[in-house]
């Protein structure tokens, strides 16, 4: 049987806590033909210690930058042009595989040079939250660009692919940095042939705690804001179908960062995000559009009585 070389691709800054679980998992794999590069962005906890205790292993290889980037994008790209593999594969370092994975994955690959799977997410004592990341996804086997431009249902650390596939599709976004930069490149490569989609769990994510800053909630906002613009340029009549799936993709954005923005009180945003869902949404008289439009009318009014901006 061909057993092409895996690389599997670890993006990590002061990543102690988990960095051990996680590239064991991928010694632990039950394929086995896999090379490991981690690229580390000049931690400065105990992330480099503990990478370097697998430095004894031929198939490991430790990347250290000489500086802070702050870019995850460029990380991955530095790994993947200084990969030996046929397919690479991504883990981010707080995220751990199942068992089988890469040996699940490498089924398709006769058929399909991109592959992801749905995800068991995790807390941050491995305890499983649930048992999968989408939940709404039952009979779906390729991701097409219409479903893409909806939601992003590919989660990094699930990917398989081609390493000539990722370089086609123009790598990782590095304008993009550590917003959105793994959503473009997927929207590049849906461009080219569709994604094969598993169903089955092969990945834990992990999420941790709930309890989001101001600072967290700004970057999460410039991330969607990322992927607005990044949907805005398949609104156009030239093609009807992608322009409804873009838009009904956008509008759940909106519906997000209507709310992060009211959760900190600043209400003028909240209201342009919700007036936009009002402008595109359809049916007008549903209860899900009724609903915004009350939520509308609370915000304008608080805005006026209060003069709150």
């Amino acid at each position: 049987m061909n057993s092409p070389l895996i690389s599997t691709i670890i993006p990590t800054f002061n990543s102690g806590k988990f960095i051990k679980d996680t590239i064991e998992s991928i010694f632990n794999q039950t394929y086995n033909n896999i090379e490991i590069i981690v690229f580390d962005d000049n931690s400065t906890d105990s992330t480099i210690k503990i990478c370097e205790s697998f430095s004894r292993y031929s198939n490991f290889k430790l990347i250290k930058a000489g500086y802070h980037t702050g870019n995850i994008a460029k990380a991955r790209n530095f790994a993947i042009n200084n990969s030996n593999g046929e397919y690479v594969a991504f883990l981010d370092s707080d995220d751990l595989w199942e068992q089988n994975k890469i040996e699940e994955q490498m089924k398709y690959t006769d058929d399909n040079d991109f592959i992801c799977s749905n995800a068991k997410v995790i807390d941050e004592n491995n305890n499983i939250i649930s048992e999968v990341y989408f939940s709404n996804i039952v009979d779906l086997d390729k991701i097409r660009i219409t479903d893409l431009l909806i939601d992003n249902l590919v989660i990094t650390s699930s990917v398989l692919s081609k390493k000539e596939l990722i370089i086609k599709a123009g790598y990782f976004s590095e304008s993009l940095g550590n917003l959105a930069e793994d959503y473009a490149l997927w929207l590049n490569i849906v461009k080219i042939n569709e994604i094969k989609y598993i169903k089955e769990s092969l990945t834990r994510y992990r999420r941790h705690k709930s309890n989001s800053s101001f600072k967290d909630d700004l970057y999460r906002v410039e991330m969607l804001k990322e992927t607005v613009k990044l949907r805005n340029q398949y609104v156009s009549k030239d093609n009807i179908e992608l322009h409804k799936v873009a838009i009904k993709g956008i509008m759940t954005i909106k519906n997000e960062l209507a709310e992060i923005y009211l959760n900190n009180n600043m209400f003028k945003d909240s209201l342009k995000n919700i007036n936009y869902i009002l402008r595109y949404y359809i049916p007008k008289l549903s209860f899900q559009y009724l609903t915004l439009y009350f939520k509308f009318t609370y915000l304008l009014l608080k805005k006026i009585i209060k003069g709150v901006y």
